[in-house]
């Protein structure tokens, strides 16, 4: 489970009203502090529980990073199993025909058209038959 602004900010819960009220384990109990030095290590403990808490909340941002990239990278594999070389003649898929119901029986097909070349491994430049660049 994720953190909460205040908690990653400060490195403890928030507590609120009702929770120092009810003596819960969020409310500290300052009169058991003393001293000065007693205060000053209870704040060293807070503050070195707050790296704790980034660095534990920073290595599950990566994973949940990770996950969603191994999810999509799964998702998206089916669409083109191997690369299409440049001068190629290809139709496009319109996919946004899909959910409209009144252009049912439409084409759902462009082109045909020429691939130019891959942008950094991701889609594709197209041009026309005649060399017409796509925009």
């Amino acid at each position: 489970m994720g953190y909460s602004p205040f908690e990653l900010q400060f490195g403890l819960k928030e507590a609120l009203p009702i929770e120092i009220e009810a003596k819960t384990y969020l409310a500290i109990e300052w009169h058991k502090f003393q001293s000065t030095e007693d205060l000053l290590k209870a704040r060293s403990e807070q503050l070195s529980g707050k790296e704790d808490i980034r660095k534990r909340e920073k290595e599950t941002l990566k994973k949940t990073r990770e996950d969603s990239v191994k999810y999509w990278d799964r998702k998206l594999t089916h669409q083109i199993i191997k690369p299409i070389h440049p001068g190629v003649i290809v139709l496009v898929y319109n996919k946004a025909l899909e959910s409209q119901w009144g252009l049912l029986f439409k084409n759902r097909w462009d082109g045909p058209y020429r691939v130019v070349r891959q942008i950094n491994n991701g889609p594709y430049e197209l041009e026309e038959l005649d060399g017409t660049k796509l925009a």
